[in-house]
């Protein structure tokens, strides 16, 4: 009966509440939302009531940066008139509470204490527990791309930054769920952590241990149990972490631990810190470019860790034309290194790009063409030429699903 009741709770707490399959959490445009709140009269008067600017476009890139800044805090101006899919503070705090009530459950009245105990720590509890933990820890990190909102009006949300406010409960998932496949997730926030902190030897540690799970994992799938009752009462999977997640994560986890090896950095406390800083720096924030552009004043020409920042800058190009040609540039005057080995990778991607578009766009069949055979090229090249690099998996998957012509 414990374990009934344990099950239940899951999937009414639990198992319908993933964060990326909700829709409060996926894609929305602003634009509509935005134009109403422009329009409106009762927002004109206020608007020039507090001296903001009064020709359009004027006002709408400063109301856009007004907006950027509130949901850094999470919350809408008060003067904004968001619709119902765009109020998503309050889906997120409905989400955390469903899952609070399954990993804390309050005792009821009418629940004797030792049933309560055993209600809790029941194996189908506990063996729900991961995920419960893994989805209140990811939601709590879903934060707005403010620089595309800036950019293009649309409200997409991150969760690939590991947050510190969020720490705590990849903590409890870690040290309470080691041998959890949702615990590796937690072992590369904390191992990032760790870097941040200028302890790279124990990140690196930790990011390995968790590349070793990870073929564990990967090369023993979960068995599928089905009820006797047919699909529809089939069990759901022992953990919510598919193989994708784990590929994606181990790229997360080899990158760091090339990152911080000893390629970026030397023995001084300078180099620790900036290697440290760059670690943690969030590509999502307005500030990115300042905070990349006030690291590399502080370096020399032959600093180890240069050629990284110069690709982190390099790919907050817009023009993917332009990127190309600087991909190009940094591959060949720091070739060998990890950040140039990078950067003909992300080029072969962006020929890859470059085929998709022409041929979405319907352009001429002999450019087509031609645009394929370029991605192809670079891609076969790139695998030649760096056969043990981080990169070399994805790009054979990227040739693999590329038309031959």
């Amino acid at each position: 009966l414990t374990i009934s009741f344990a099950e239940l709770d899951y999937q009414l707490y639990v198992a319908k509440n993933n964060p990326e399959e909700i829709v409060e959490f996926h894609d929305h445009s602003i634009t509509d939302a935005l134009n109403k709140t422009i329009t409106d009269p009762a927002s004109r008067k206020y608007f020039q009531g507090l001296f903001y600017p009064t020709e359009t476009i004027q006002l709408r890139t400063e109301l856009k940066r007004e907006i950027q800044d509130r949901l850094v805090h999470q919350r809408w101006p008060e003067w904004f008139m968001a619709p119902d899919e765009l109020r998503y503070q309050e889906k997120k705090q409905q989400l955390l509470r469903q899952y609070e009530l399954f990993i804390n459950p309050p005792k009821q009245w009418w629940k004797p204490a030792a049933l309560h105990r055993a209600f809790i720590t029941s194996k189908a509890r506990i063996k729900r527990m991961p995920t419960a933990l893994y989805y209140k820890a990811l939601l709590s990190e879903y934060t707005p791309e403010s620089q595309l909102l800036g950019a293009k009006e649309i409200l997409r949300f991150y969760s690939d930054y590991p947050h510190k406010e969020a720490l705590k409960i990849w903590y409890d998932l870690y040290i309470k769920f080691d041998d959890s496949p949702e615990s590796l997730q937690s072992r590369w926030r904390i191992a990032m952590h760790l870097a941040g902190q200028g302890r790279f030897a124990l990140a690196g540690d930790l990011a390995k241990e968790a590349l070793g799970m990870i073929a564990e994992h990967i090369s023993v799938p979960a068995p599928i149990r089905q009820s006797r009752w047919g699909k529809a009462f089939a069990s759901p999977p022992a953990s919510v972490i598919t193989d994708f997640d784990l590929k994606k994560l181990r790229t997360r986890l080899l990158c760091l631990i090339e990152l911080i090896s000893e390629q970026n950095r030397t023995d001084t406390n300078a180099s620790r810190k900036r290697l440290a800083e760059f670690v943690m720096l969030n590509r999502y924030q307005r500030a990115y470019q300042e905070k990349l552009d006030s690291l590399l004043s502080g370096m020399k020409e032959d600093d180890r860790l240069r050629d990284n920042i110069l690709l982190a800058k390099i790919m907050l190009i817009p023009d993917p034309l332009l990127r190309a040609e600087q991909l190009g540039e940094l591959a060949r005057k720091f070739a060998g290194t990890d950040a140039g080995t990078n950067a003909e990778f992300e080029l072969a991607v962006l020929k890859v790009n470059f085929w998709k578009e022409q041929r979405k766009a319907d352009s001429e069949e002999k450019k087509v063409a031609e645009l394929l055979t370029q991605a192809r090229e670079k891609l076969a090249e790139f695998i030649v030429k760096h056969p043990e690099s981080i990169f070399a998996e994805q790009a054979q998957e990227k040739l693999a699903n590329l038309p031959l012509n």
